[in-house]
């Protein structure tokens, strides 16, 4: 069965994952077999979407997952306890010029940089998870899994820092 990753940016996971990142559109309907996947990892992707399309994207992870198949989502998630600090540093190592001085930066930040066309939040995302279909939706920790072959696979940190990483980032794990 396959593992799929959406949103691989620099963390390339080893076979048997299979990596996909600007070349496949989560806008629309993707090119794989109904049932055909044990795995999916979309860590830092759906917020790059519209919210329509990543409703649609979750519908389409539904279809791919195999009874039992188990989705692995990361997002930011504005709802979350950030940094200011580890914002600004953050921010400041990829580039950006947007001035951190508050959480209210912070928020506008999540919101609206790095290319994100919509926020999602925890209990949005287990609630919407559960409307789609999925049969069991909860929140996990950055980095860890109860599944072996999803623990350890999340890579955010990469671009941002373990600390960065961790705080503003919500993992749920989601069940067909």
């Amino acid at each position: 069965m396959r593992r799929l990753q959406f949103g691989a940016g620099q963390n390339r996971l080893p076979a048997p994952w299979e990596n996909y990142d600007h070349e496949t559109d989560i806008q629309k309907s993707l090119p794989f077999p109904i049932g055909s996947a044990r795995f999916i990892l979309a860590e830092h992707v759906i917020e790059h979407v519209p919210f329509t399309e990543g409703l649609f994207f979750l519908r389409e992870c539904m279809r791919l997952l195999q009874p039992g198949g188990v989705l692995r989502l990361a997002f930011p998630d504005i709802t979350r306890t950030i940094s200011v600090e580890d914002y600004r540093t953050a921010c400041k190592s990829l580039g950006s010029h947007r001035q951190i001085n508050g959480p209210e930066d912070v928020w506008n930040s999540v919101a609206i940089d790095w290319g994100h066309q919509s926020i999602w939040t925890k209990e949005m995302a287990l609630r919407l998870l559960v409307a789609v279909g999925f049969d069991e939706s909860y929140e996990a920790t950055y980095g860890e899994s109860i599944f072996p072959e999803l623990h350890g696979v999340d890579g955010h940190h990469l671009a941002v820092g373990v600390s960065m990483a961790m705080s503003e980032t919500t993992v749920i794990e989601a069940i067909r």
